[in-house]
């Protein structure tokens, strides 16, 4: 999927969850020029993350199980 917009909702959510002390973390499949862009333009997202991992820097893409086994392990 390509990103376009921010949810709000969404973002809310992880504030609050990380309010309550959970830790909040995104994996998403992206690209070097998106990696770029995006935090720049929305940076609601990494501020509203504990760690963004990006399947740009693991060598792995989603829907790939060990991608998210990876993910598990780091947290």
């Amino acid at each position: 999927a390509v990103f376009v917009a921010l949810n709000p909702e969404g973002i809310a959510i992880m504030h609050k969850l990380r309010e309550q002390g959970h830790r909040v973390v995104v994996l998403s499949n992206t690209n070097r020029l998106h990696t770029t862009f995006w935090p720049e333009e929305y940076p609601e997202i990494r501020d509203a993350a504990d760690h963004i991992y990006l399947s740009q820097d693991l060598g792995m893409r989603k829907p790939e199980a060990r991608i998210y086994q990876h993910v598990l392990q780091a947290e």
